[in-house]
């Protein structure tokens, strides 16, 4: 290693060196902030920062390097492998983003400049917007005014709505669920596919695919809409449905109210609001299997039931995205992890 690299292990190694240093840093342990704004050091990442922020900057990120929380004008030039950020706001800021490095939420104005590779953004929202966007890069979910300049490629964005906007779509860019947008410019072969009926500013090229779906559950909130939009086992009147639960001293608690339990082959009736403008409404909540997964992934306690629901008693609301609700349900079994 050159005498001109410093090798930063520890929160003291790095708050120590001086402002003027001109060389290599390489950070290669855990630091729980960085907002030191060096005038000319090449600060390489291999490791995990807790909060970076100020005038912060770093050359490159890479390999599992993390950071949990990049905010105010932090910035890095470089970040690509597996590289993860957390949350990025305020006026933070990304140059190159590629390979498979992903951000869990970008939002206020946070921006970058080329996103591509496999590069993904789960969320993507507030003022938020990327120059670049191509080769198989991906956002899951965009709305408020973040906006997208050009996207091409293989570029792909499952959700998109408020007021959100692209630009330029070119090549084989595609939009799998738009259901709102601001303005969009999509020429040769894109794929958009909007679901409902809400008018968009859109300047479509004729080679462009559009479809509109406009049967949606905002306009149709039934039970037999939602289970075209999501898998879903009948069994004559009756749906299978799960609920993620915390399994605690062997028993099933609810992560609403810890007071109410889950018996298996018991059926639990209980009264529920028929309003179908609030899915978060009273009572007892249910989904699809991948969603209840997702919903307890980060529980060291989760379990997961299989119920039998009477489809008379599912009440669907015109927010849902993913649950319904019900008065009464009988608890089949807890599910296996293997069948996870």
């Amino acid at each position: 290693m050159s005498e001109k690299t410093i090798i930063v292990k520890t929160q003291k190694d790095l708050d120590k060196i001086k402002l003027d240093f001109e060389w290599r840093i390489e950070i290669r342990w855990d630091i729980e902030t960085y907002n030191i704004k060096f005038n000319n050091a090449y600060v390489v990442l291999y490791w995990s920062i807790k909060s970076m922020y100020g005038y912060a900057s770093i050359e490159d990120m890479y390999g599992s390097a993390s950071i949990q929380d990049m905010y105010d004008s932090a910035s890095i030039k470089s970040m690509y492998g597996y590289a993860s950020i957390k949350s990025m706001y305020d006026s933070a800021s990304i140059k190159y983003m590629s390979d498979s490095a992903s951000i869990q939420d970008m939002y206020d104005s946070a921006s970058i400049e080329y996103m591509y590779g496999y590069a993904s953004i789960e969320d993507m929202s507030g003022y938020a917007s990327i120059k670049s966007m191509y080769g198989s890069a991906s956002i899951q979910d965009m709305y408020d005014s973040a906006s997208i300049e050009d996207m091409y490629g293989y570029a792909s964005i499952k959700s998109m709505y408020d007021s959100a906007s692209i630009n330029l779509m070119t090549w084989l860019a595609s939009i799998i669920l738009l259901k709102s947008a601001k303005k969009i410019v999509a020429k040769w072969m894109n794929l958009i596919r909007q679901i409902g009926i809400e008018k968009i500013d859109m300047e479509l090229w004729k080679d462009v695919n559009f479809i509109q779906i406009k049967d949606t559950i905002e306009n149709n909130p039934t039970f037999n809409m939602y289970q075209k939009l999501y898998p879903v086992e009948i069994k004559k009147t009756k749906a299978i449905l799960y609920k993620s639960v915390h399994k605690i001293n062997w028993e099933y608690v609810s992560d609403y109210d810890r007071n109410f339990k889950y018996e298996i082959w018991k059926t639990i009736k209980e009264k529920c609001d028929t309003n179908q403008n609030d899915s978060c409404s009273q009572w007892i909540h249910i989904s699809h299997l991948q969603r209840a997964i997702d919903f307890g992934r980060s529980r060291d306690d989760v379990a997961i039931l299989e119920c039998e629901v009477p489809i008379k008693d599912i009440v669907v609301s015109k927010d849902c995205d993913w649950k319904v609700r019900t008065s009464q349900l009988k608890v089949l079994r807890e599910l296996p992890k293997e069948e996870r």
